[in-house]
């Protein structure tokens, strides 16, 4: 991925601008991000090279859309909603 995508590096964790703005707009923190990653309850497939991990934290369980190569780099994070 271009580097003028990634704004934060976090270990071995790249969080894309798009990422931030969303995690700003949830109020997820870089912190949930990292424990949905290297903890997560359920990793999913999904198109392409992207991997989906799951994790309930506290009520609320959080999805991150992540590429995983050299590095992590996070593409979008979102609360899941209950259907």
């Amino acid at each position: 991925m271009p580097s003028k995508y990634l704004s934060r590096k976090k270990k071995d964790m790249k969080i894309t601008n798009h990422a931030l703005l969303r995690m700003r707009q949830r109020g997820i923190d870089e912190n949930s991000v990292a424990s949905a990653i290297s903890n997560p309850d359920e990793i999913i497939d999904s198109f392409g090279n992207r991997k989906l991990a799951r994790k309930t934290i506290g009520d609320k369980t959080i999805e991150v859309v992540f590429i995983k190569e050299d590095d992590i780099t996070v593409i979008t994070v979102y609360w899941l909603e209950e259907t």
